[in-house]
């Protein structure tokens, strides 16, 4: 059956749910809290999919603040559900390396079908009893708040310019760093094709045109902006391993 729901405490998610009366809900991609008297309902509680190695980024946009913060190493969790944001016991992780650069879009497809392996094994070690879940260690907590869209993320004071490559490359199309050129004219890049280490005198997050889009002039070097849209998944110009 199929029904859908329009919030976390929603009646006729309620009703649905008591209908059927489930030993087990899982959910994935489900963008409510769900109320106690739901979470009441499966006899074995309820499994919650997160794409981020929690008790890091929990909270509605794990993946933005996984290149936010710089991570190297991602991954995807199943926990049980409770009435706070992603801060249920942990019951199986896999971790995943961050290919710097990585298209966000491609991480998510990665971590969706990991994902798939990870709850079945959550499932089954429920089912027969051999999983113990471990409670979420408080002083590991990052949260991953939702980003209004125009929002300045980038401190260019501090990231290296090889840091703010693998931001902007990761997260266009989804995220667009707002920066203006030396007029003050707003830039709406179609692209991050690379970055190459230089010395240069210019202030951290200036940016120049050239004969094919702008230089973004960042500590220790220079990211190259498209002006049209361009493929993502492009090596940096300066090869970094």
């Amino acid at each position: 059956p199929s029904f859908t729901a329009t919030s976390g405490a929603d009646r006729r998610l309620v009703k649905s749910l008591s209908g059927m009366a489930p030993d087990l809900v899982c959910i994935a991609g489900f963008r409510w809290l769900l109320r106690r008297e739901i979470l009441d309902i499966p006899g074995h509680g309820v499994v919650n999919l997160h794409p981020s190695l929690l008790p890091r980024h929990r909270g509605a946009n794990p993946l933005f603040w996984t290149y936010h913060r710089d991570d190297h190493v991602t991954g995807i969790t199943a926990h049980y559900a409770n009435e706070a944001a992603d801060s249920g016991a942990i019951l199986v992780q896999e971790r995943l390396p961050l290919k710097r650069g990585k298209a966000v879009t491609e991480l998510f497809l990665n971590l969706a079908r990991i994902g798939g392996k990870v709850m079945s094994q959550a499932v089954a070690g429920i089912e027969d009893g051999s999983i113990e879940s471990i409670e979420q260690d408080p002083s590991f907590v990052t949260q991953a708040p939702r980003v209004e869209p125009g929002s300045s993320m980038v401190d260019f004071r501090v990231w290296p310019v090889e840091r703010v490559w693998h931001f902007l490359a990761g997260m266009y199309p989804r995220f667009r760093e707002p920066i203006r050129d030396e007029k003050g004219a707003a830039i709406d890049y179609g692209g991050v094709d690379g970055f190459e280490p230089v010395d240069h005198d210019r202030r951290p997050g200036a940016v120049t045109e050239d004969a094919d889009g702008w230089r973004l002039w960042c500590r220790g070097g220079v990211v190259h902006l498209s002006k049209t849209p361009s493929p993502q998944g492009l090596k940096p110009l300066a090869r970094y391993d």
